[in-house]
């Protein structure tokens, strides 16, 4: 189980590094608006396809049932259109009406809609094969030769604090996750909770160096398309003082989301099933 919620950590930091620039809005029709043009919608249909193919490849490890229930109560928790309302609704009112107008004409522009299709086809569900298959060597590729792109998707993972986002959101989903299921009383082990918290810290080192590694060859594989002076040109948005204050907006809308509705699935799926099985 334990090696399950490690893995299943990386559905979130995958997302970080292309969320960074999300939306936020003081008017609910707006951020609606706002959302279709980042393309919030295909982040979080990623987060739940791949949280659901977490739960099914444990089959052989677990029992059938076990995993029919734990899909189930996953599929509940996180269903991409409910999801995205409560995203609109936490955006809603995390901005100014100034700062949604300026975003929504940011996004608005060629350049901005050129990366977000960019993302969302690489963010979408059906090209899972293929993001695991080629962002490793692409980004090997660009470390063997010193590429010059590498320096600049730094400084974009700098500007969207992307890995600190990352490690953060997953240890507090994982946290949550475990906490409601070791606190159901059909578990037969109990954890105090500094033992709780001594076992989600042990795993930050590692997530951290997964994190750093799986943000890099995300990068390299979603703006492998875009020009240098594309690059630049995204780096230099990311770093500018429009996306800044809706960084942090959106990242701690999104994880207040997630370690939610990993608490309220942990909590469903115990009284489904019974401890022992996992």
């Amino acid at each position: 189980m334990i090696r399950f919620l490690r893995s299943l950590s990386l559905v979130v930091l995958a997302a970080t590094a292309l969320l960074a620039a999300g939306p936020a809005s003081a008017d609910l029709a707006k951020a609606r608006t706002l959302m279709e043009l980042a393309r919030i919608d295909a982040v979080l249909a990623r987060i739940s396809a791949q949280g659901r193919r977490g739960w099914r490849e444990q089959t052989g490890q677990l029992p059938e049932q076990v995993v029919d229930v734990f899909t189930a109560a996953w599929d509940r928790h996180f269903d991409p259109a409910d999801m995205a309302e409560e995203m609109t609704g936490d955006l809603a009112e995390g901005l100014s009406q100034a700062q949604l107008d300026a975003l929504i004409a940011d996004f608005s522009t060629p350049a901005a809609r050129r990366v977000t299709a960019l993302e969302a086809v690489a963010q979408a569900p059906d090209r899972a094969a293929e993001r695991a298959e080629d962002a490793g060597p692409m980004l090997d590729r660009l470390r063997d030769r010193n590429d010059p792109r590498l320096a600049v998707m730094t400084r974009m993972i700098e500007a969207t604090n992307a890995v600190d986002i990352g490690v953060s959101t997953s240890l507090n989903m994982i946290y949550a996750l475990l906490s409601a299921i070791m606190g159901s009383d059909r578990f037969p082990q109990v954890l105090d909770e500094a033992q709780l918290l001594a076992v989600v810290g042990g795993m930050e080192p590692q997530l951290r160096m997964t994190t750093e590694l799986e943000v890099a060859r995300s990068m390299a594989f979603t703006y492998r398309d875009l020009s240098m002076a594309e690059l630049e040109a995204y780096a230099e948005r990311l770093e500018g003082p429009l996306l800044q204050p809706l960084n942090e907006v959106f990242s701690n809308a999104l994880e207040g989301m997630l370690v939610e509705r990993s608490r309220r699935f942990g909590e469903e799926a115990m009284e489904a099933t019974g401890a022992r099985d996992i």
